[in-house]
């Protein structure tokens, strides 16, 4: 399956069209995974290695070194919250895979609560809670 690039028309974010990760220019989907944790790697052990390397070479990077290793406990904190959140988003966009769809008549955003697989979009088949939709009936497994 060919890949392309997506622009959202609501937010202007750019995501792939196969794995719906930020939109990666030259790199394949597969990837994605090994370069993330490289760069994580590097942030978090790397970095350091490198600029104290660096810094028995250059006043300069002894300086940026110094700073590194203040600012270290933010970094590490920093990128604890970081994998924190990208472990919600992952299992986020996992339950809206299994339990939403997209409308195809309006292209509203479809969740499925349960019972019966019929649905009206902007309400629940049987009645009540309504919300905005296009009232399209639909069978939420085939949307």
């Amino acid at each position: 399956m060919e890949r392309f690039r997506v622009v959202c028309q609501l937010c202007a974010n750019e995501f792939c069209s196969l794995c719906s990760q930020q939109y990666h220019y030259r790199t394949r989907c597969q990837q994605l995974l090994e370069i993330t944790q490289r760069w994580f790697f590097w942030c978090n052990t790397e970095r350091g290695r490198y600029l104290q390397t660096k810094a028995k070479e250059s006043a300069a990077y002894a300086a940026r070194l110094k700073e590194y290793e203040r600012q270290q406990t933010a970094h590490w904190t920093q990128n604890a919250a970081l994998g924190r959140r990208y472990k919600e988003l992952v299992a986020d966009e996992k339950y809206k895979e299994k339990n939403c769809r997209i409308c195809p008549h309006c292209g509203r955003v479809v969740q499925h609560m349960g019972g019966c697989s019929s649905m009206v979009c902007g309400r629940d088949y049987h009645g009540g809670n309504d919300q905005s939709g296009c009232g399209q009936i639909r069978q939420f497994f085939c949307l």
